[in-house]
């Protein structure tokens, strides 16, 4: 079975985050979600959710490989 190298990044802009899959071996990388939080100024929060969301995608992405 070939090593899975793939990297789930979440990018935060204010209330916006981004989860982004990167393949470092060819430098290619996908936007897979765009996730719209309330606009509270409440960042660790959002950081949390930023986290859960990429462990989420980790782990689906590792069940389909």
């Amino acid at each position: 079975m070939a090593k899975k190298n793939i990297r789930v990044v979440p990018k935060i802009s204010n209330n916006l985050i981004a989860a982004y899959i990167c393949i470092p071996s060819t430098g290619e990388s996908r936007q897979v979600a765009l996730v719209e939080c309330p606009n509270d100024n409440q960042l660790n929060d959002n950081v949390e959710l930023a986290d859960e969301l990429c462990r989420t995608y980790r782990k689906r992405l590792n069940k389909s490989i």
